[in-house]
């Protein structure tokens, strides 16, 4: 093995790489024996931590060469049980020097640290780009990916360094991979993982700060799996056999979490064209509109800002192309109007029903969507009150209003209670969003 500097700039990275692998090559003709591969595959992460260049373009880059080799290619299988063997490695010794450094602020410790920090940033990024792979799928690497996202939020929030933390590839890694886990893997998620997930959320846009952006899309992804897998669990004479409670709600109500996450919420789905980001945010507020304990938490401030937003989207999206995401705000419509705040307050309701009578006019408008719509419009509030009354309810008004539809036999969630639908084209829960945009 080569003796590496301690600093080395980009053309030395490469001569050197370059030199490694020529030598080996031209000794291993027919194939490298496993221990050979192991020692290459060592050899060629050490120099790229060694390079002075530690962006992550220098990571993305370094890491589509490795995995482009054919040695690299031909031992897939092998080369990826390494990188998740030395990344739980590197993690557990992370998780003994960070309980030190909150005991003692040793500088060596931190230098220790940072060595192992830019170890797993690159094999992050080698993941990355082997994440859809079939060889990484058959390793049950799920506590890995969330060990190391813990440890990279301990270090963030408590341990000082003179370092800027890199993480974004296992962010995208974690909200792709969001989509295979079951009802045991989502049972396993840390609680203390969830607990920085929440916490450390900055109220930002996606341009001010990317990695917080995929933190925040991480939380939306997991709630969705939350409820898909809560939805498909089997019942036995009324009585649920297994529960997978939704985690991911449970943090967000808890303390401060709920206010920050709502103002999230409300930035990127005002500011946000991500169809995809649109309808994991949708499913957030049907989430908390169809909870009785959360329906009416919602200031009417923004409950105000969501109508406005949800009338301009029914009246500018196409029908014939973005009907799954139409059918969304549908369906997340019809509880934000029946439970929360809204229920009581006049708010541009004939806006509401224009773009609602518009949707229904189109002959594109299909037997979901006209169904769907004219749930929403046969709500009493549409009849009762006229076009241009937009004011607050007065109290004889308000008393002269029917009382919303009856709720369907709810279920407990934790202190809170679902308030469900029978009628599987209103249920979100089911719907698993599609990984293209629509």
């Amino acid at each position: 093995m080569l003796d590496v500097p301690d600093q080395l700039n980009q053309d030395q990275f490469w001569n050197l790489i370059t030199e490694i692998l020529c030598t080996l090559q031209n000794e291993y003709v027919n194939g490298m024996p496993e221990e050979v591969v192991n020692s290459l595959l060592v050899q060629c992460i050490t120099l790229a931590i060694h390079c002075e260049n530690k962006k992550a373009r220098f990571y993305e880059k370094s890491s589509k060469f490795l995995i482009d080799c054919d040695w690299f290619i031909n031992n897939l299988e092998f080369c990826t049980r390494k990188l998740l063997s030395l990344l739980q490695y590197t993690n557990d010794n992370n998780t003994r020097i960070i309980q030190l450094l909150q005991k003692n602020d040793d500088l060596t410790y931190k230098d220790c640290l940072v060595q192992n920090i830019k170890l797993v940033e690159h094999i992050g990024w080698i993941l990355y780009y082997l994440h859809d792979q079939e060889a990484l799928s058959k390793f049950q690497w799920f506590e890995i990916l969330s060990s190391t996202l813990l440890n990279f939020y301990i270090i963030k929030s408590h341990i000082s360094l003179d370092y800027e933390l890199e993480f974004s590839n296992y962010l995208l890694i974690s909200i792709d991979y969001c989509s295979s886990l079951d009802v045991e893997q989502l049972h396993s998620l840390p609680d203390r993982l969830l607990g920085n997930l929440f916490s450390s959320l900055l109220l930002v846009s996606r341009n001010e700060d990317y990695e917080n952006f995929l933190q925040f899309k991480l939380i939306l992804a997991l709630n969705e799996q939350f409820m898909i897998q809560s939805h498909e669990l089997v019942y036995d004479n009324d009585v649920q056999s297994s529960r997978c409670e939704n985690k991911v709600f449970l943090f967000m109500i808890q303390d401060d979490n709920f206010s920050n996450f709502v103002e999230c919420l409300m930035l990127h789905f005002n500011r946000e064209d991500d169809h995809l980001l649109q309808i994991l945010i949708l499913k957030v507020f049907y989430l908390i509109f169809t909870t009785s304990m959360t329906c009416k938490w919602i200031y009417l401030n923004d409950l105000k800002v969501l109508v406005d937003i949800f009338i301009r989207e029914l009246l500018n999206l196409s029908i014939t192309n973005e009907a799954p995401l139409i059918n969304t705000y549908l369906r997340v419509l019809y509880p934000m109007l029946c439970f929360t705040q809204l229920s009581e307050v006049c708010y541009k309701l004939s806006n509401i029903k224009e773009a609602l009578q518009n949707l229904i006019s189109n002959e594109s408008c299909s037997k979901t969507m006209k169904r769907l719509t004219e749930r929403c419009l046969d709500l009493k509030l549409f009849s009762e009150e006229s076009d241009d009354q937009e004011s607050i309810v007065s109290n004889s008004t308000t008393s002269s209003f029917r009382q919303p539809p009856p709720i369907p036999l709810a279920r407990k969630f934790q202190k809170s209670i679902y308030i469900t639908d029978n009628n599987s084209s209103f249920d979100l829960a089911s719907s698993k969003v599609s990984r293209t945009p629509q």
